[in-house]
């Protein structure tokens, strides 16, 4: 049976694939909400200290535990508003995305050679970016730790076509996500942190912010979150990119 995983800017992972109890604790802390959307504040830092600031929105529907959508799109700066990333996952594990360009109307699919490629300047890459299915069996622990001086497990996520590993660090006692390192040809390249959590008014958990550090070059991107809305009665004809962006993507979004 393939699972949901939504990696997602915010940090959230809305399912896992574990065989033991640190898995019921995942599922009870961020399952349960059918659709999701929310502003996000991001502030992009230079190796140097130099700072620029950015506002997406995100919003995502899980129409199952097979297949679900994901549609960010660019606020701010103003020269890159309406910049869009659409992102499906099927039920047979196939990820697909289109990146929409304003100035062009057109939305172009983002194949497995961009994958890991920054988006517009940040260290967020399109996987990042995107969701994804995983197999139970694709999923495996390989490592035990202290995380901020509380026991968490290390679970690696295997790779697809154009993708670097990723293992996931999980928090024993109460099954948070802590943070994400990502590796390329065995190396630690980035690492996604999850910023201390609270419990929305629906009872879900969400982070204060989270920050991808690039472990290569320094610069950091960290994103905090606003006008959070849980189940507000999505459908997937707004993931639809025929309906979104017109045949061939010659339109713009909602036009």
């Amino acid at each position: 049976m393939k699972i949901t995983y939504l990696l997602l800017p915010m940090a959230l992972v809305s399912a896992t694939a574990w065989a033991d109890n640190l898995a019921d604790k995942f599922e009870k802390r961020y399952l349960g909400w059918k659709d999701f959307c929310a502003v996000i504040d991001l502030q992009i830092e230079s190796r140097s200290g130099g700072l620029r600031n950015g506002k997406s929105k995100a919003c995502v529907l899980r129409e199952n535990d097979d297949k679900g959508y994901l549609r960010v799109t660019v606020l701010e700066p103003m020269g890159a508003a309406g910049t869009e990333i659409l992102s499906h996952v099927d039920t047979g594990g196939e990820r697909r995305q289109w990146l929409y360009i304003p100035a062009t109307k057109r939305a172009t699919p983002v194949n497995d050679n961009r994958a890991e490629s920054p988006f517009l300047g940040t260290d967020l890459s399109y996987v990042d970016l995107g969701v994804n299915l995983v197999d139970p069996e694709d999923m495996e622990q390989t490592g035990k730790g202290l995380c901020d001086e509380q026991p968490c497990k290390a679970y690696d996520i295997k790779p697809r076509a154009g993708e670097y590993r990723r293992q996931a660090w999980i928090i024993e006692a109460s099954g948070a996500l802590h943070h994400v390192d990502v590796y390329e040809n065995d190396k630690p390249v980035k690492r996604l942190s999850v910023g201390k959590e609270s419990q929305s008014a629906e009872g879900y958990w969400l982070p204060s912010s989270v920050t991808m550090e690039n472990l290569r070059s320094g610069s950091k991107t960290t994103m905090s979150y606003a006008e959070i809305k849980f189940d507000s009665g999505q459908s997937a004809d707004e993931y639809d990119p025929d309906k979104i962006y017109g045949t061939g993507g010659s339109r713009a979004p909602g036009k």
